[in-house]
């Protein structure tokens, strides 16, 4: 059986906490991946509020100024092995609150990067929906923190 996918997406989360990691950016090998893990994905890149600042002397329309944007977060669906890399990074974000760098790589169908975005993020729920075999399948919410780059690849650039 073939699957198509939508589009190709990576994910990956820092093996440790942002106050655990060297103060350069993380590399490849502090990085563990949830793109396999995942069965389902969506990502909310904020949204503000309006702010309505109408007065007293506001005749026919409504003045809406709008406010900051909360950084937004990412939310899916994993299939994995509760001993492995990604539950276990998931998990200890979750129980401690804990920042972590959150990695997205958005690529075209033939795998050139189009996008990077970094950004800090904390696992803010996870629950465990059900045991198949050795592995389970959980839901989980990455609410960002704070954006940190965003890298968009340059024309002709494979």
């Amino acid at each position: 059986m073939s699957k198509v996918r939508a589009d190709k997406v990576k994910i990956f989360i820092s093996k440790l906490p942002m106050d655990k990691m060297p103060s350069t950016a993380p590399q490849e090998s502090d990085l563990v991946g949830l793109s396999c893990d995942l069965t389902n994905m969506s990502i909310d890149f904020g949204s503000s509020e309006e702010i309505d600042v109408s007065t007293l002397c506001t005749v026919e329309n409504r003045d809406v100024e709008f406010g900051l944007s909360n950084a937004g977060s990412l939310s899916g669906g994993l299939f994995f092995e509760p001993d492995k890399g990604a539950y276990r990074v998931l998990k200890s974000s979750h129980s401690g609150k804990r920042k972590h760098y959150i990695k997205m790589v958005s690529s075209d169908l033939n795998d050139k990067v189009l996008l990077t975005e970094t950004t800090l993020g904390t696992v803010t729920a996870l629950s465990r929906a059900a045991d198949v075999g050795a592995y389970q399948t959980c839901e989980t919410t990455i609410t960002f923190n704070q954006k940190v780059n965003d890298e968009y690849a340059e024309e002709g650039e494979n």
